[in-house]
Order: C-alpha cells, then sequence, then structure tokens
C-alpha cells in the first residue's frame, strides 16, 4: 500500500481521471503471467487486489548436468507484490525489456493502462509526464532504499540500521498521504473492486 501512496500523491485529480478513462480493469488468474521477463510489455499496471510473485532466472552459464537443454528455466521469486505496487514502470522509462517475470499468487486485479496510449500523453501533456516521472522516480527511489535497508541489515547494528529504515517515508511525500489514500479507495470504488 506504501507504493501507491506515493504515486498517487504525486499525479493531479485529472492524472487519475485520465488513467481511469483510458485504463482497463483486467482479471489476472493465479499462475498466470503478467510480464514476462525479456518479452515486450504492452501496458503499465496499477495492482488493484490480489498478490503477485517478482521472479528472475537463475544464473547459469549454459546447459549442464544440473539443467539439460529443453529443460525448463528455474526461477527463483524474489518479491511479492500486492495492491497499491505498480509494474512496467522500467520499460515505460527506458524503453527495455521487462528484467524479472511478474506471476500472479492468486486470482488479482490489475488497471491495465496501455503503453501506446501512455507514451502519446506524456508527449502531449508536459504538466502529466513532469508528475508521471515524479511519481516514477519516487516509486524506484522508495523501491531501492528498501533493498537497500534489506541488504544492509544483516551488516548494521540496530542504531546504523535505523537511518535505513525502509518503512519511513519522507517528510514531502508524508503530506500527500491522506490524499493519495482516498484517491487509490475512489479508484477502487469506481472500478468496482471491494
Amino acid at each position: 500500500m506504501r507504493n501507491v501512496l506515493i504515486a498517487l500523491g504525486a499525479l493531479s485529480d485529472s492524472d487519475i481521471d485520465w488513467v481511469l478513462a483510458v485504463g482497463s480493469k483486467v482479471k489476472v488468474a493465479k499462475g498466470k503471467p503478467l510480464v514476462r521477463m525479456g518479452q515486450p510489455i504492452d501496458a503499465l499496471y496499477l495492482l488493484l487486489e490480489g498478490q503477485f510473485g517478482v521472479s528472475v532466472s537463475q544464473p547459469s552459464v549454459g546447459p549442464s548436468i544440473e539443467q539439460p537443454v529443453g529443460q525448463p528455466i528455474d526461477y527463483q521469486i524474489v518479491a511479492q507484490l500486492t495492491a497499491g505496487d505498480i509494474v512496467g514502470e522500467m520499460s515505460i522509462v527506458d524503453s527495455q525489456m521487462p528484467s524479472a517475470n511478474v506471476t500472479a499468487l492468486q486470482e488479482s486485479w490489475v488497471l491495465s493502462i496501455p503503453r501506446s496510449q501512455l507514451k502519446r500523453h506524456l508527449s502531449t501533456d508536459l504538466g502529466f509526464a513532469a508528475r508521471f516521472y515524479r511519481m516514477v522516480a519516487l516509486f524506484l527511489s522508495s523501491r531501492l532504499r528498501v533493498l537497500n535497508a534489506q541488504a544492509a541489515g544483516s551488516r548494521l547494528s540496530s542504531l546504523e540500521a535505523g537511518i535505513y529504515d525502509a518503512d519511513e517515508i519522507a517528510p514531502d511525500v508524508l503530506d500527500d498521504l491522506a490524499l493519495a489514500a482516498s484517491r487509490f479507495e475512489w479508484i477502487l470504488h469506481r472500478l468496482d473492486i471491494k
């Protein structure tokens, strides 16, 4: 939920209206991939309800006794995503293929925002573009801080670890929390989720 508060706090009400107008509510069955590593992605997704696993392939040099040719690649879940998380933002920003798989761990709902419409809107509405890219920067910064805190947690004393508190939200983002929370509830209500 923290991520949606960061994201929706950076956007305006008219931005949310636009997202709802072009987006589609999509049901994702348990076990169905939303994003496949190395394959084009045609949308940005806002996770509305449910749970997804983020997985990456285990590194391998090539065929070996442990992984013969034709055997499925072994994937390891590295993170779990829930309501409020955003998927596909990196591919929108850098136009690269996804670097991980995202698969539904249970029946879930997402808001799918078509990439082509999003890219067109970003190029024609500079105010939206500024707010959108700020949102992505805040979102990715938050994600990186959490990963850094997790990596550093075992190496730092409790006093040192306090400066890397993954649950802490920046003061300027805190100002938008109540507004962002009400926006997410409004989105769920408009899309008839809950």
